[in-house]
Formats: C-alpha cells, structure tokens, sequence
C-alpha cells in the first residue's frame, strides 16, 4: 500500500513540476539594423532645498535615505520672536479696528449736525478725512500681520517633492540665512537615460519614438522626449533624453546600452520581444525541445515594436517561449496551454 502511495506521489509531483507555457516557430525576417549607445541613467527630478526664512534649527525630521512624501515636515526652525511679533501686530490692528468704529459713528453724528448747520463743513471734512486715513493704516496693518503669519509658515521647512532624501545640511541648534541648503530630495520614479548620439542617425530620430534600453542585462521599453540640438565641440555627438520606467532597481549614474536606428535592415531569427529574459544574469530565450525548456544566450541585434532580431544557437524546428517563460529554468518539463494564450 506505501509503495502505491508513494508512487501515486511521484506521478502527482512529475505532473506538478511542468510549467504550462506557449510557444510558436521561430521565424526569419528582418528589422530596422540599430546601432548599441552607452548612455547614463539618472533620475530626472531631484531637489535641493533650501530655508526662505533665518533662524536657529529647533526641530529635523529626517535623515539620510529616508523616504519622505510631498509637504512632509522636514525641519522646524525657531519662531518664538516671531510668534510675539504676530501678537504685537495683532493688537494693534485690534486698535486700529476700535478707533475706525468709533470714527464712524462720530461721522455719523457730525453728518446729522451739519444737515442742522450746527457744525461747519470743514469739521464734518476732518472726521471724514481721519476715517479714510484710519481706514489706509488699518489696510497696512492687515497687510503687515498677513507678511508676518506667512514668514511664519516658512520656520515649518516641507518636503518640496516625493522621494529619498540623499543629502543633509543642517544640524540642530545651528543658524541658518535665507537660501542656506537644508537637504537634496530625489524622486525616484522618473528616471531618463542621456545618450551621446552622431548627428548622421539624427534623421532616424524623433520625439515619442519608442528604443529599446538594457539596464545591468535586463530589457526596458524607453521613450526619446528630447533631442538636443547642440553638439559637443570636441565629440561631435548631442545628447539624446530618453525616458524609462523605474521598476524599483534602478540606481542613478549606472550606465544604459540603447539601441537607435542607423537607416540600414538587418536579417535573421525573429522572436517575440516578450520572449527575451535575463536567465542567469545574461539575455536569453527558451525554446522548446523534447517537451523540455532549453535555455539559449542571445545577441540582440535589433529591436522593434513587439518583434526582436536575435543571434543563438537556434535549430531550425525550435519553438520559442513567449507566454510563461519568466517562470522557467533549463531542463524543465513544460506542456502547452491555451488558456495561457488567452491571458
């Protein structure tokens, strides 16, 4: 009976470990020849800020790598004679407010007064006059509080934009003048890679065109959003902005292979881009032999819209993996599926 069961388990097992998969004939075409640029990855939108107002740092939220959201507290500088100032500027507009109220009322009764001719029209002329100044000084006043509440605001330092904080420049206790640095902010999710191209592939260049990026061996879809018309005196070359999407391993400054268009075609083995993985740190696809999933190293030559031209070790029956392949290892046992296909 144990070894029916046991056997029973290895036949569940063996069914268990294939890996359903899709996969279709590899084809001859050709494609756009594209020529591989070494370009830089940076992170487009960094922040330096820096303190609008003076005075001795009370409180620091934050430290170095920490992630930080847009207005998140940043730091607290010293408001305490600022506060006071609020009060005083406070009160006396409270004043000024009680002196206009009273003016108006007098107006009123001087202006009953003159309808009798018991006061002249220059002492009717003066309270009118005294009401329009107080009136301009408690415009003034006003205008000095709202200045005072706003420089006020400025002691409480935010976080301009999201992102990691990766640099710090003030510590507690220390005073600080307006335009001093406070601490540098990168946003991390928008990341564009800088390429130095000829000027002879510029014609094969342009806005919202889609290129290929490979970042430390792993594939990227990227956009051009900027050619730059002005060349480097010495090079030749102007810088190409391409944009691309952090998938949460990108790190600023690393380098990026691009492929651009040079005019020419290019003829070979044509897959699915989507079938190319990064299998063991290098590009690869799998293809189907004998039921199981054979790895294969691949030279990229070019890349276009869904369909890439590739350089392997191919066999002229291969079927090469475009729906489950990122769940594959070499060796393993997989089965087609359809309803993978439809997914």
């Amino acid at each position: 009976m144990r070894l029916v069961y046991a056997i029973i388990c290895i036949g569940v097992f063996a069914f268990c470990a294939e890996v359903s998969i899709v996969s279709k004939p590899i084809t001859k075409g050709s494609l756009e020849s594209q020529t591989s640029y070494l370009g830089v990855l940076h992170f487009s939108n960094t922040s330096k800020v820096a303190s609008q107002t003076r005075g001795v740092v009370e409180k620091i939220n934050f430290k170095i790598g920490d992630s930080v959201r847009k207005n998140a507290n940043l730091a607290q500088i010293n408001g305490d004679l600022l506060q006071k100032e609020i009060q005083s500027k406070q009160a006396k507009l409270n004043q000024a407010r009680y002196i206009y109220e009273r003016q108006q009322k007098e107006l009123q009764r001087y202006e009953n007064l003159l309808q009798s001719d018991s006061v002249s029209l220059t002492q009717f002329e003066n309270i009118q006059y005294e009401q329009k100044s107080q009136e301009s000084n408690i415009t003034a006043l006003t205008v000095e509080l709202e200045s005072a509440k706003v420089e006020l605001s400025k002691k409480l330092i935010k976080a301009p934009i999201s992102g990691i904080i990766v640099d710090k420049k003030i510590n507690i206790g220390e005073w600080i003048e307006v335009g001093d640095a406070i601490c540098e902010i990168l946003d991390t999710t928008k990341a564009e890679v800088i390429v130095d191209v000829p000027s002879s592939i510029l014609e094969y260049l342009k806005n919202k065109q889609e290129v290929s990026i490979s970042i430390n061996k792993k594939n990227y879809k990227g956009r051009i959003y900027a050619i730059i018309p002005r060349a480097d005196l010495h090079t030749r070359t102007l810088p190409v902005r391409i944009s691309v999407e952090n998938d949460g391993s990108f790190v600023d400054g690393i380098p990026a292979n691009v492929l651009l268009p040079n005019g020419g075609k290019i003829q070979g083995n044509m897959v699915p881009r989507d079938s190319i993985v990064n299998y063991l740190g290098i590009p690869s696809i799998f293809v189907v032999r004998d039921s199981k999933a054979v790895a294969l190293n691949v030279e990229i030559l070019s890349i276009q819209g869904e369909n890439a031209i590739v350089r392997a070790n191919i066999k002229s029956n291969d079927m090469v993996v475009y729906r489950g392949q990122d769940r594959l290892k070499n060796g393993v046992a997989v089965k087609e599926s359809a309803l993978l296909n439809l997914r």
